[in-house]
């Protein structure tokens, strides 16, 4: 009995080393998930090494928001779109109760799940008499061709960047659009600004160590820059602030992080359409958030 049971563990090692070499030549499941594993793993740890110089911070925490505020809100869908695919129901009532003290408004994509002109006319007709609204569209906005051409044909749409030139100086991106990276005409605007503050709203986390944070582990996270080599390239500018809002979709991972690297304050932040969801708000220069 002890003999058969020896040829059975023999005969299954021998068929899970068959299939993982079939696995491997004919890239079959799992080897997707295999190789999504060890990026995550390797971009952890990688993470870890070169982010010893990143200083966690804190953002104040408002009640409620101020008069001619900037409001910013990422993963604008939450978990489920609210009323025929819309926007979430938590996001739209808190519009409803705060759009007249809100002075901009930019959503850093994901603002539907499956979007369509219809869907952006109406969020343009719904709030922009009020407020000036900006998409910094994500993956879900204009991940597909036609998903981009309707964006471009909306009244949000836009190639590279758009540049706010006041005080501060604000910045929407399309990262979508470089497979994250930041776009070169987002790099000229922000080291040849003339205020002292730059915010630059996008998707996507724009370095490796903020890829545990985000929604989803896509293969071009890979491409990232980490800290050290993102800070290089804006050593000009005094203060740099970027808010990305690929975030708050999983219980396990935080609705808002604050992060510092010399001159350079992260910012993540996003929705998942439930109960603690956080905005996040720019009010006289200053950085807080809010809990919808």
């Amino acid at each position: 009995q002890n003999q058969f049971f020896k040829m059975i563990k023999i005969l299954i090692a021998v068929i899970f080393f068959i299939y993982g070499l079939h696995v491997g030549s004919s890239h079959i499941f799992p080897f997707d998930l295999i190789k999504l594993s060890y990026r995550y793993i390797k971009t952890t740890i990688n993470g870890s090494k070169y982010s010893k110089n990143i200083e966690e911070c804190e953002l104040a925490q408002l009640k409620e928001i101020p008069f001619n505020s900037t409001v910013i809100i990422g993963h604008v869908y939450g978990n489920q779109s609210g009323r025929d695919g819309y926007i979430a129901s938590n996001v739209e009532n808190f519009l409803d109760k705060n759009i007249d003290k809100i002075d901009k408004l930019i959503f850093t994509g994901d603002v539907f799940a499956e979007p369509s002109l219809k869907k952006w006319n109406t969020l343009h007709q719904q709030f922009s008499n009020s407020t000036q609204i900006y998409v910094a569209p994500g993956n879900h906005d204009i991940g597909t061709l036609p998903r981009y051409e309707i964006f471009n044909m909306s009244k949000f749409g836009f190639k590279e960047s758009l540049s706010i030139n006041e005080d501060p100086h604000l910045i929407i991106e399309n990262s979508e659009s470089t497979n994250m990276l930041m776009n070169n005409s987002t790099i000229d605007l922000v080291n040849n600004t003339n205020q002292s503050t730059v915010y630059l709203f996008r998707h996507h986390v724009p370095i490796q160590e903020l890829v545990k944070v985000s929604n989803a582990l896509y293969p071009t996270n890979q491409l990232l820059p980490y800290v050290k080599q993102f800070a290089d390239k804006f050593t000009e500018v005094e203060n740099f602030v970027v808010v990305s809002g690929d975030h708050g979709l999983y219980d396990s991972r935080p609705s808002v992080t604050c992060s510092k690297y010399k001159n350079i304050t992260f910012i993540t932040n996003g929705i998942g359409g439930r109960e603690g969801d956080t905005v996040v708000v720019l009010n006289n220069g200053k950085l807080s958030y809010l809990k919808m």
